[in-house]
């Protein structure tokens, strides 16, 4: 006859209550069965709640008359693994709960024998939640994958110390090395090969990035063939507060830099145009105007002269302001012709044309930068000046250059208004000509609140070599 409890098994009292303190006293679902057809001899509470059956049903009714395997192979195979090992297994199978939910179950089983039969002990543990959990990982890390490696965007992962964990194609073709390649190598070491004479990733900013400082960058393509990017490093702290992780992202920004560039251009030109049409067609009429009033004062007496030469003085002022005016529209710095040079030249119409205090502190004439690079620094140091005066109220400017063996940098600083945050509000034709004629200097563009005169602090700072590292 099979037993239908444990008790009937005719073990000795105190092995029985040994077998039934295991059970009870276990934190996982278990329970006691027979090994030949699974019916249940004992079972504790939490496996009760595991398989959704009160004891009462569970005990003395095998696993197949309660549908607790999906069907009678499936409980075969179980025990044939177990018949197979001799001793336990550790194995993974689907249980039906009373409601009908099937679930995915660990089972942790050991063949015992007791009283000349043989019993299953199992333990289970509910996988269903983690599984669940697993599978929508793997889901997301496929789509992360696809989203990753199809993106349009610059993406490489890398580690805490800044191994190439990954890349896509876009950050590949930015750096001109394959994905297998890249792998397992130092990022810097792919960065910087795109033009060995100028390291692309720099000291300062490899120290930024380890220290937790999301880095911004926007460079050339590797092979100089006009392809920009603009993007930032993005840290993944652990628990520890270290970089585990870093996201190098970025977008292409060629045609937007291209179309900045021949925004510039047309605005330069036009701005030439405006200030040649002032010295040379507004500039002569007042000129013309100043040799009548010179005609008429010969033929005028008493308060008529008088007033004839108030009109004259005010004529007078407004062809100055006219002609500060054309050389601010139309600013020439002919060719050869140093930073610090053309600096304090327009530190001389900016005296002239505003009336207000312009000093330069240059400490490198650097007559070595390219023409079109002076152009860009003498613009940039412009518009800071024009905006210092006509939003910050300015009334004095200190203009800056410096220069180190590999780093350039060009400072205005005013003591104006200042400004809320730490950027301009809005993006303006002059600001973005401002950037973009940094980008022109593989540079970048910063502003902050001035230390010394407490406006406004415009900095502009790029690495060039020294003539001594050139040669």
């Amino acid at each position: 006859m099979t037993p239908c409890r444990i008790e009937g098994l005719g073990l000795p009292p105190e092995r029985v209550q040994i077998l039934r303190t295991v059970i009870e006293m276990s934190p996982d679902p278990m329970s006691l069965s027979l090994y030949e057809n699974g019916c249940f001899l004992a079972c504790n509470t939490a496996f009760e709640e595991a398989v959704g059956r009160s004891r009462e049903e569970l005990i003395g009714h095998t696993s197949i008359e309660l549908g607790i395997f999906e069907s009678e192979d499936a409980r075969q195979t179980e025990a044939e693994k177990l018949a197979s090992s001799g001793f336990e297994i550790q194995s993974d199978t689907r249980f039906r709960r009373g409601d009908g939910q099937v679930r995915r179950f660990h089972i942790s089983a050991r063949l015992l024998e007791e009283g000349g039969r043989k019993l299953v002990l199992a333990a289970l543990r509910d996988m269903e939640d983690y599984l669940q959990l697993q599978d929508r990982l793997r889901q997301t890390e496929r789509r992360f994958a696809v989203a990753f490696h199809h993106s349009t965007a610059f993406h490489a992962l890398l580690d805490g110390h800044l191994q190439v964990l990954d890349l896509n194609t876009t950050a590949c073709r930015f750096l001109g090395v394959r994905r297998e390649e890249a792998i397992g190598r130092p990022f810097t070491e792919l960065y910087d090969q795109s033009d060995p004479e100028r390291p692309r990733l720099r000291r300062d900013s490899l120290e930024k990035l380890l220290a937790g400082e999301t880095v911004s960058f926007s460079e050339e393509d590797a092979r100089d063939t006009e392809v920009y990017f603009e993007g930032h490093f993005a840290p993944v702290f652990g628990d520890d507060g270290r970089v585990e992780l870093v996201l190098a992202s970025g977008i292409e920004v060629t045609d937007r830099v291209r179309l900045e560039r021949e925004l510039i251009d047309v605005a330069e030109r036009e701005r030439e145009r405006i200030g040649h049409v002032l010295h040379d067609e507004i500039g002569q009429l007042l000129v013309g105007a100043g040799f009548g009033l010179d005609a008429l004062r010969r033929a005028l007496e008493g308060e008529a002269l008088t007033e004839l030469d108030r009109c004259r003085e005010i004529l007078n002022g407004a062809h100055q302001r006219l002609r500060y005016l054309s050389q601010g529209y139309a600013l020439e710095i002919p060719e050869g012709v140093g930073i610090a040079d053309a600096l304090v030249g327009l530190a001389k119409v900016v005296r002239e044309l505003f009336g207000i205090e312009c000093r330069v502190d240059a400490n490198d004439d650097f007559r070595d930068l390219r023409a079109e690079d002076v152009r860009a620094l003498v613009f940039i140091a412009r518009e800071a000046v024009t905006n210092a005066v006509h939003h910050g109220h300015a009334g004095e400017v200190r203009i800056r250059w410096r220069r180190s063996r590999t780093l350039a940098r060009l400072e205005i600083e005013d003591d104006g208004q200042g400004m809320p945050g730490t950027e301009p509000e809005g993006f303006g034709l002059g600001t973005r000509i401002m950037r973009s004629r940094a980008l022109q200097l593989d540079g970048t563009l910063r502003y902050q609140r001035g230390p010394t005169l407490g406006g406004v602090l415009v900095r502009v700072q790029f690495h060039r070599p020294a003539r001594e590292a050139r040669s």
